[in-house]
């Protein structure tokens, strides 16, 4: 029994160090955007191996104003028009456009533009060009190293 569990152990740290491994060659960039400011290019990141999420977090805002109607008087026509609105949206577009807001939420996003990387690892503000973007990041990275 003894044994059985320090192999469960062994089993455990190699799987903790794996994730940790995994962890540290994640090369994400997720972008928090709305309409009022346009994104500009990615160039380095695809070659830098970044892949990249952009959200806009006026998303949800269009998906409210597909779904809004005048409401009728009569009870049922309302409930019709509910129906069919209801009909025309995706369980996936509800989501994704909620995505955004959330992660903002979770990363406690105060300023767009941002530029997050590694899921929150760090964040450049108010940057417009996510190459310029990966720049400072990697910047701050190889003075990161330095200390």
């Amino acid at each position: 029994m003894i044994k059985f569990k320090f192999l469960l152990f062994l089993g455990f740290l190699n799987l903790s160090y794996s994730q940790q491994v995994l962890s540290a060659d994640k090369k994400i960039i997720e972008v928090f955007t709305n309409t009022g400011y346009q994104m500009l290019s990615a160039n380095s990141a695809g070659k830098a191996g970044f892949s990249i999420s952009i959200y806009n977090l006026d998303d949800h805002l269009k998906l409210k104003r597909k779904m809004s109607f005048p409401t009728p008087n009569d009870k049922e026509q309302a409930i019709a028009i509910a129906k069919q609105k209801m009909s025309q949206v995706s369980m996936t577009q509800l989501k994704n456009s909620y995505a955004g807001a959330l992660k903002v939420m979770n990363y406690d996003i105060r300023e767009i533009p941002a530029v997050v990387f590694n899921e929150g690892e760090a964040v450049v503000y108010g940057v417009r060009d996510i190459d310029v973007a990966i720049n400072l990041y990697n910047r701050w990275q190889a003075n990161r190293k330095v200390k």
